[in-house]
């Protein structure tokens, strides 16, 4: 054989071995848009005899509620949103006031002439009658009253507890069956059945009230008002229904530095209550706030998104999740809260029971873990069945396992996740995901979509929870502090340089991608330590510290905030330019991806610009991604999918 025929039979035989890897590849893939949809489920709940299942889902962008009978027969009874009013609406809370009926609080947005600040959002209260038996005779009442439902009495037929607020703030005692369908009212009706008077009332205070708190047996114990001087205050009821202040905040608003933790919801025991700290960037932090003994207790932080509301469970009254908002959407997040028996068989990571019916013998529980995105089963005595997912297009299609250690950084133990496919080829080619934020942020055991996204398509994933992350300690969270281009970049450093020593990972192939500071972090790697990041994608990223720092969007509490985490620009900005990858891209030596949004309020576009025009000027090789219609958050489920699609096929050119 001539040299000529074995070069060809040498490049024939690496071409099918590469058809074969990638075949492999792609018949393991799950595509983008399955991991970065919008959840099915949002939330579940049970009816208080046990019998029927509610639950808000989406379906190509629209929000409805779904009830259906837990024995599985019987017809399904769906509300859409655009059923309780006109126009963009969203469901955003809800609730079984007994057996047939749930109350539901949906909200309109209202536009007016583009560009003319007039749009305006109304909040509107119905009452939803399951009673006859077939779904499309269900009927809808409407509460004209302004105001919102404090409590659902599901154990008392028909009634629920209303709160209207003003200058004299009241609740009173509502019953369904008084209220009138939607439409106008004919000259004879009384609006709302004419129930708001002082026979129904329950409770009052003077001042305006914007959050009620009510015990076990649904009596209002304690208000958040603001007072006749304007101040916020917290004020608690005895049994004889006389008032003593246990908090008032003078001002809170004007003081950065003064911490302004706020009750929203009693906790097991007296004086006790659920809060959060308003002072935070965005409310991840849960306090428990004890008036008896005047302790604050930080007892639990979630990791990206904005609190709205807290989940308490309907057995004790403590806390068993967290609403947010992801994407525009809510979303329930549940906590660890065991569940007796089922915790050691399951494996998962998280498992809490949301509901139990009054024989106990049916129980409602949702389970997560870092390769199953959610799903609520309900349990009874002789069987178990699901009733509701977060992601059904990922059902039975993910696999890999979490490894989760900590690597010692100076005397700082740094906490990492490390997430491994199920390719069986060898070692495997490695994505170093830096989480957000930074400081606060963190990555836990629960599942994320991209890294998960990431594992099918066979990549490991190493999340790092460098100094200035939280979930863990204030140790670790406090080390963070000016340390943005330093020691963060340090810990991600050196933890990935200690992963890649593992037989299971190709050192030869490792990226860093991430969003946001993440996107930062993963420039710097890149930047700094060619010798281990052969690429590196930045997906609205920060690449210029002192043009974040300076952003007129930034209000009087985030600027100083920002100096004292960060940096101050008037004093700091060549140590600030010198740890901006805008102004290093002569020392860069790979590829690199970056990506931004057009309506990105939190790192302005022009971070990507002048990212790209460096890239240029030094004559780098990059690839450019721009979309003009997406925000921070990178839009809706199709533009995530595709910017993530464009992302890993970026790594694949690379690493593949």
């Amino acid at each position: 054989m001539n040299s000529q025929s074995l070069v060809m039979l040498k490049n024939l035989s690496r071409c099918l071995l590469l058809f074969f890897f990638y075949s492999q590849v792609a018949v393991a893939n799950v595509p983008a848009r399955e991991f970065f949809t919008e959840p099915d489920f949002a939330s579940i709940s049970m009816s208080p005899d046990g019998k029927r299942i509610a639950g808000v889902r989406r379906e190509n962008g629209e929000a409805f509620l779904e009830v259906s009978e837990a024995s599985g027969r019987g017809g399904v009874y769906r509300l859409a949103a655009t059923d309780l009013s006109k126009g963009k609406t969203s469901i955003d809370q809800w609730a079984w006031i007994d057996p047939v009926r749930l109350v539901v609080q949906s909200t309109s947005e209202r536009r007016g002439i583009e560009d003319l600040l007039d749009t305006r959002k109304k909040s509107e209260w119905s009452v939803w009658d399951l009673s006859n038996s077939k779904p499309e005779r269900a009927s809808l009442k409407r509460i004209t009253t302004p105001g919102w439902v404090v409590e659902a009495l599901p154990d008392q037929e028909q009634e629920f507890l209303y709160a209207k607020s003003g200058a004299y703030s009241k609740i009173y005692r509502i019953r369904a069956d008084q209220l009138s369908a939607p439409g106008k009212l004919s000259k004879l009706s009384a609006v709302d059945g004419g129930q708001f008077t002082a026979s129904n009332e329950v409770r009052s205070v003077s001042g305006y009230a914007v959050r009620w708190f009510l015990d076990a047996d649904s009596k209002p114990r304690a208000v958040l008002h603001f007072d006749s001087e304007g101040d916020l205050t917290l004020s608690a009821f005895n049994d004889e229904g006389e008032t003593e202040v246990l908090e008032q905040w003078r001002d809170a608003d004007k003081e950065p530095s003064k911490g302004k933790v706020v009750p929203i919801a009693l906790a097991p025991g007296k004086g006790k209550f659920y809060g959060l700290d308003f002072n935070e960037d965005i409310e991840r932090s849960i306090f428990l706030l004890d008036y008896e003994s005047g302790e604050k207790t930080l007892i639990h932080e979630i990791s990206a998104y904005k609190i709205v509301d807290l989940i308490l469970s309907p057995l004790d009254g403590s806390l068993i999740g967290v609403r947010t908002v992801r994407n525009g959407n809510r979303v329930d997040e549940y906590f660890d809260k065991a569940v007796s028996g089922s915790k050691s068989q399951s494996g998962a990571d998280i498992e809490s029971e949301l509901g139990r019916s009054p024989d106990g013998e049916k129980r409602l529980v949702y389970r997560e873990s870092h390769n199953q995105p959610g799903v609520f089963l309900l349990y009874s005595s002789t069987s178990s069945k699901v009733v509701g997912e977060r992601f059904p297009g990922l059902r039975g299609k993910l696999g890999g396992r979490l490894i989760e250690e900590t690597f010692k950084v100076g005397d700082l133990d740094i906490p990492y996740l490390l997430s491994l496919p199920d390719n069986g080829t060898g070692p495997s080619p490695l994505v170093l995901l830096p989480h957000g934020g930074p400081i606060g942020v963190f990555d836990d055991r629960s599942y994320d979509p991209l890294t998960q996204y990431l594992v099918a398509s066979g990549y490991a994933v190493l999340r790092v929870n460098f100094r200035g992350s939280g979930g863990y300690t204030a140790e670790l969270k406090e080390a963070g502090k000016q340390q943005w281009g330093a020691l963060m970049l340090e810990d991600i450093y050196r933890v990935t340089d200690s992963v890649v020593q593992r037989a299971d990972i190709d050192r030869k192939r490792v990226c860093a991608l991430g969003i946001s500071y993440g996107g930062y972090a993963s420039a710097m790697m890149a930047t700094r330590h060619p010798e281990l990041f052969r690429c590196a994608a930045s997906i609205a990223g920060v690449s210029d510290i002192n043009l974040m720092l300076n952003s007129t969007r930034l209000n009087p509490r985030q600027r100083a905030w920002s100096r004292d985490y960060i940096g101050d620009p008037r004093k700091d900005y060549d140590t600030l330019k010198a740890v901006s990858p805008a102004y290093l891209t002569s020392e860069l030596q790979v590829p690199i991806f970056v990506a931004h949004g057009g309506k990105d309020e939190v790192v302005d576009p022009e971070h990507g610009f002048r990212l790209k025009t460096a890239l240029e000027a030094s004559g780098k090789p990059f690839e450019w991604y721009f979309d003009p219609e997406v925000g921070h958050s990178l839009g809706g489920p199709e533009s995530r999918a595709r910017i993530f699609e464009r992302a890993k096929v970026f790594l694949d050119s690379v690493l593949m």
